[in-house]
């Protein structure tokens, strides 16, 4: 979903972000932090470029879980 969104939208689109952030999200699931904090860090670039608030609810949920990208999974 990450890269056909980033292929029809563009590189800096909210959309993008978004489908960062969740697979950052099943990379933390699979106990894969590295892959995990890569997208992350992609979806926090997008929502800085777009100036969203710290306040905006995708960028709190965000912020959240990269900070807990280390803890491993227990689901």
């Amino acid at each position: 979903v990450y890269w056909v969104r980033r292929a029809i939208f563009g590189p800096h689109h909210p959309s993008v972000a978004v489908a960062a952030h969740s697979l950052g999200r099943a990379y933390w699931m699979l106990d894969r932090p590295d892959e995990a904090l890569e997208y992350y860090t992609l979806a926090e670039e997008i929502y800085n470029h777009l100036n969203l608030p710290k306040t905006n609810p995708a960028v709190l949920s965000l912020l959240e879980d990269k900070a807990i990208w280390k803890t491993p999974c227990s689901v």
